[in-house]
Protein backbone atom coordinates (compact mmCIF):
# COMPACT_ATOMS: atom_id res chain seq x y z
CA UNK A 1 0.00 0.00 0.00
CA UNK A 2 3.02 2.55 0.98
CA UNK A 3 4.64 1.77 -2.60
CA UNK A 4 1.50 2.48 -4.36
CA UNK A 5 0.63 6.09 -2.35
CA UNK A 6 4.70 6.88 -3.33
CA UNK A 7 3.90 5.97 -6.79
CA UNK A 8 0.82 8.24 -7.01
CA UNK A 9 3.12 10.87 -5.27
CA UNK A 10 5.45 11.07 -7.61
CA UNK A 11 2.84 11.25 -10.36
CA UNK A 12 0.79 13.91 -9.13
CA UNK A 13 3.70 15.69 -8.17
CA UNK A 14 4.99 15.36 -11.99
CA UNK A 15 1.76 16.21 -13.87
CA UNK A 16 2.24 19.69 -11.75
CA UNK A 17 5.68 20.31 -12.34
CA UNK A 18 5.83 19.43 -15.87
CA UNK A 19 2.09 20.52 -17.33
CA UNK A 20 3.06 23.34 -20.02
CA UNK A 21 6.53 21.77 -20.95
CA UNK A 22 7.43 20.51 -24.34
CA UNK A 23 8.97 17.16 -24.28
CA UNK A 24 11.37 16.56 -27.60
CA UNK A 25 10.75 13.25 -28.85
CA UNK A 26 12.91 11.20 -30.83
CA UNK A 27 12.67 7.73 -33.18
CA UNK A 28 13.54 5.47 -35.84
CA UNK A 29 11.41 4.34 -38.68
CA UNK A 30 9.61 0.73 -36.91
CA UNK A 31 6.77 0.51 -38.66
CA UNK A 32 4.07 -0.13 -37.26
CA UNK A 33 5.27 1.09 -34.27
CA UNK A 34 6.24 4.32 -35.59
CA UNK A 35 7.47 6.27 -38.94
CA UNK A 36 7.12 9.14 -40.66
CA UNK A 37 5.11 8.83 -44.01
CA UNK A 38 3.75 11.49 -45.99
CA UNK A 39 4.62 14.28 -43.60
CA UNK A 40 2.56 12.68 -40.50
CA UNK A 41 4.39 11.15 -37.53
CA UNK A 42 2.67 7.48 -37.28
CA UNK A 43 1.88 4.83 -35.43
CA UNK A 44 1.32 2.48 -32.13
CA UNK A 45 3.79 3.92 -30.13
CA UNK A 46 3.46 7.33 -30.85
CA UNK A 47 0.00 7.15 -30.30
CA UNK A 48 0.31 5.27 -26.93
CA UNK A 49 3.23 8.08 -25.63
CA UNK A 50 0.84 10.44 -26.23
CA UNK A 51 -1.32 8.82 -23.46
CA UNK A 52 1.71 8.89 -21.29
CA UNK A 53 2.50 12.01 -22.39
CA UNK A 54 -0.50 13.64 -20.85
CA UNK A 55 -0.38 11.23 -17.37
CA UNK A 56 2.93 12.55 -16.87
CA UNK A 57 1.43 16.14 -17.44
CA UNK A 58 3.45 17.15 -20.33
CA UNK A 59 1.49 19.01 -22.23
CA UNK A 60 3.09 19.67 -25.73
CA UNK A 61 5.00 16.19 -27.84
CA UNK A 62 6.77 17.34 -30.40
CA UNK A 63 8.09 14.38 -32.63
CA UNK A 64 11.29 13.92 -34.85
CA UNK A 65 12.15 10.97 -36.86
CA UNK A 66 16.00 10.71 -37.84
CA UNK A 67 18.43 7.56 -39.05
CA UNK A 68 19.33 5.85 -35.09
CA UNK A 69 22.69 7.36 -36.05
CA UNK A 70 21.86 11.10 -36.70
CA UNK A 71 19.35 10.39 -33.49
CA UNK A 72 22.06 9.47 -31.22
CA UNK A 73 24.18 12.51 -31.73
CA UNK A 74 20.90 15.31 -31.86
CA UNK A 75 21.11 16.82 -28.45
CA UNK A 76 18.54 19.10 -29.43
CA UNK A 77 16.24 15.55 -28.05
CA UNK A 78 15.32 15.40 -24.81
CA UNK A 79 13.92 11.33 -24.96
CA UNK A 80 14.60 9.10 -27.38
CA UNK A 81 11.50 6.59 -27.81
CA UNK A 82 12.83 3.23 -28.16
CA UNK A 83 16.44 2.35 -27.78
CA UNK A 84 18.71 -1.20 -27.52
CA UNK A 85 20.62 -0.68 -24.69
CA UNK A 86 24.92 -0.96 -24.92
CA UNK A 87 27.22 0.12 -22.24
CA UNK A 88 28.30 2.82 -24.49
CA UNK A 89 25.03 4.20 -25.01
CA UNK A 90 24.31 3.73 -21.20
CA UNK A 91 27.01 5.94 -20.38
CA UNK A 92 25.52 8.75 -22.80
CA UNK A 93 22.07 8.11 -21.91
CA UNK A 94 19.00 8.03 -18.79
CA UNK A 95 17.22 4.06 -19.72
CA UNK A 96 14.08 3.35 -18.82
CA UNK A 97 13.62 0.18 -16.98
CA UNK A 98 10.65 -0.97 -18.15
CA UNK A 99 10.92 -1.23 -22.29
CA UNK A 100 8.59 -1.17 -24.35
CA UNK A 101 9.32 -4.23 -26.88
CA UNK A 102 11.37 -7.24 -27.68
CA UNK A 103 12.84 -7.27 -31.30
CA UNK A 104 13.67 -10.05 -33.23
CA UNK A 105 14.84 -9.89 -36.79
CA UNK A 106 13.19 -11.92 -39.58
CA UNK A 107 13.59 -12.45 -43.37
CA UNK A 108 10.15 -13.32 -44.71
CA UNK A 109 10.37 -16.02 -47.48
CA UNK A 110 8.42 -18.24 -50.57
CA UNK A 111 7.63 -21.08 -48.76
CA UNK A 112 8.29 -23.60 -51.15
CA UNK A 113 11.61 -21.52 -52.20
CA UNK A 114 14.94 -23.24 -50.97
CA UNK A 115 15.52 -20.74 -48.36
CA UNK A 116 15.00 -22.88 -45.19
CA UNK A 117 17.32 -21.17 -42.56
CA UNK A 118 19.64 -18.84 -42.20
CA UNK A 119 22.86 -20.07 -39.69
CA UNK A 120 24.82 -16.90 -40.47
CA UNK A 121 25.55 -13.86 -42.68
CA UNK A 122 27.10 -15.95 -45.61
CA UNK A 123 23.78 -17.75 -45.78
CA UNK A 124 22.33 -14.03 -47.02
CA UNK A 125 25.35 -13.96 -49.66
CA UNK A 126 24.24 -13.71 -53.21
CA UNK A 127 20.26 -13.08 -51.61
CA UNK A 128 17.73 -9.80 -53.19
CA UNK A 129 16.49 -8.53 -49.94
CA UNK A 130 13.52 -5.93 -49.56
CA UNK A 131 14.44 -3.25 -47.00
CA UNK A 132 12.55 -0.25 -45.82
CA UNK A 133 15.02 2.55 -47.57
CA UNK A 134 15.48 4.24 -44.30
CA UNK A 135 14.25 1.84 -42.28
CA UNK A 136 16.60 0.18 -39.07
CA UNK A 137 18.99 -2.59 -40.14
CA UNK A 138 20.89 -5.32 -38.51
CA UNK A 139 24.54 -5.86 -38.21
CA UNK A 140 23.70 -8.90 -40.09
CA UNK A 141 22.17 -7.34 -42.82
CA UNK A 142 24.36 -4.15 -43.36
CA UNK A 143 27.74 -6.88 -42.97
CA UNK A 144 26.06 -9.59 -45.21
CA UNK A 145 26.73 -9.58 -49.08
CA UNK A 146 23.35 -9.59 -50.02
CA UNK A 147 21.94 -7.65 -52.71
CA UNK A 148 19.49 -4.91 -50.69
CA UNK A 149 16.31 -3.96 -52.91
CA UNK A 150 15.60 -0.16 -50.82
CA UNK A 151 11.91 0.04 -50.69
CA UNK A 152 10.07 3.35 -50.79
CA UNK A 153 7.08 4.93 -50.33
CA UNK A 154 3.49 3.61 -49.16
CA UNK A 155 2.41 0.03 -48.45
CA UNK A 156 6.28 -0.91 -47.87
CA UNK A 157 5.30 -4.11 -46.53
CA UNK A 158 2.78 -5.10 -48.80
CA UNK A 159 4.29 -4.42 -51.90
CA UNK A 160 7.63 -6.42 -50.87
CA UNK A 161 5.88 -9.64 -49.68
CA UNK A 162 3.89 -9.35 -53.27
CA UNK A 163 7.14 -9.72 -54.62
CA UNK A 164 8.48 -12.53 -52.43
CA UNK A 165 5.32 -14.19 -53.31
CA UNK A 166 5.82 -13.91 -57.19
CA UNK A 167 9.33 -14.50 -57.15
CA UNK A 168 10.51 -10.86 -58.13
CA UNK A 169 13.20 -11.09 -54.69
CA UNK A 170 13.97 -13.88 -52.55
CA UNK A 171 13.53 -11.95 -49.13
CA UNK A 172 11.82 -9.45 -47.19
CA UNK A 173 13.80 -8.23 -44.16
CA UNK A 174 12.06 -6.92 -41.15
CA UNK A 175 13.43 -5.98 -37.66
CA UNK A 176 10.32 -7.40 -36.09
CA UNK A 177 7.70 -9.99 -37.18
CA UNK A 178 4.63 -8.05 -36.33
CA UNK A 179 4.07 -5.94 -39.41
CA UNK A 180 4.89 -8.66 -41.90
CA UNK A 181 2.45 -11.00 -39.91
CA UNK A 182 -0.26 -8.43 -40.23
CA UNK A 183 0.44 -7.92 -44.13
CA UNK A 184 0.40 -11.51 -44.32
CA UNK A 185 -2.59 -12.21 -43.18
CA UNK A 186 -4.39 -9.68 -44.91
CA UNK A 187 -3.37 -9.98 -48.39
CA UNK A 188 -3.73 -13.95 -48.25
CA UNK A 189 -0.45 -15.29 -48.07
CA UNK A 190 -0.15 -17.10 -45.73
CA UNK A 191 0.41 -20.69 -47.59
CA UNK A 192 2.73 -19.17 -50.10
CA UNK A 193 5.36 -17.08 -47.24
CA UNK A 194 6.71 -18.05 -44.51
CA UNK A 195 9.05 -16.09 -42.11
CA UNK A 196 12.44 -17.02 -40.34
CA UNK A 197 14.11 -16.05 -37.69
CA UNK A 198 17.32 -14.46 -38.26
CA UNK A 199 20.60 -16.25 -35.73
CA UNK A 200 20.36 -12.87 -33.68
CA UNK A 201 19.68 -12.03 -30.43
CA UNK A 202 16.38 -10.01 -29.78
CA UNK A 203 16.29 -6.39 -28.48
CA UNK A 204 14.72 -4.89 -26.25
CA UNK A 205 14.15 -1.67 -27.05
CA UNK A 206 13.17 0.96 -23.86
CA UNK A 207 12.97 4.25 -23.45
CA UNK A 208 16.55 6.66 -23.18
CA UNK A 209 16.49 10.08 -22.11
CA UNK A 210 19.15 12.58 -22.69
CA UNK A 211 20.92 13.42 -18.96
CA UNK A 212 19.59 16.98 -19.32
CA UNK A 213 16.37 15.76 -19.75
CA UNK A 214 16.66 12.80 -17.07
CA UNK A 215 14.41 14.44 -14.58
CA UNK A 216 11.21 13.35 -16.58
CA UNK A 217 12.50 9.70 -16.41
CA UNK A 218 10.92 8.80 -12.75
CA UNK A 219 7.34 10.68 -14.18
CA UNK A 220 7.57 8.47 -17.16
CA UNK A 221 8.01 5.27 -15.27
CA UNK A 222 5.03 6.29 -13.17
CA UNK A 223 3.08 7.07 -16.47
CA UNK A 224 3.98 3.33 -17.95
CA UNK A 225 3.44 1.61 -14.40
CA UNK A 226 -0.17 2.90 -14.38
CA UNK A 227 -0.71 2.85 -17.89
CA UNK A 228 0.15 -1.07 -18.00
CA UNK A 229 -2.67 -1.92 -15.45
CA UNK A 230 -5.01 -0.75 -17.46
CA UNK A 231 -4.20 -0.68 -21.41
CA UNK A 232 -0.44 -2.54 -21.69
CA UNK A 233 1.35 -1.68 -24.97
CA UNK A 234 0.87 -5.02 -26.55
CA UNK A 235 -2.47 -4.95 -25.74
CA UNK A 236 -3.16 -1.61 -27.31
CA UNK A 237 -0.78 -2.79 -30.25
CA UNK A 238 -3.75 -4.94 -31.28
CA UNK A 239 -6.58 -2.54 -31.11
CA UNK A 240 -4.63 -0.59 -34.05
Amino acid sequence: MLRIWAGLGILLFSVAVWAGQTLNVGYFDLPPHAQFRQGQHTGAALAYFDLIAKQMGVSKVVYTQLPLSRLLQDQRIDLILYLGKSAEREKQLRFSRQPWLKMQGTLTVKASGPIQRIRSRDDLAGLSIGVWQDGYRSLLITQSSAQLDLMAGDGIVARSLQKVALGRMDAFYSPEALSVQREIQRLGLGEQLRIINLPEPAVELSAAFRPAAAHYLPSYEAAVAKMARTLPYSQFLRTQ
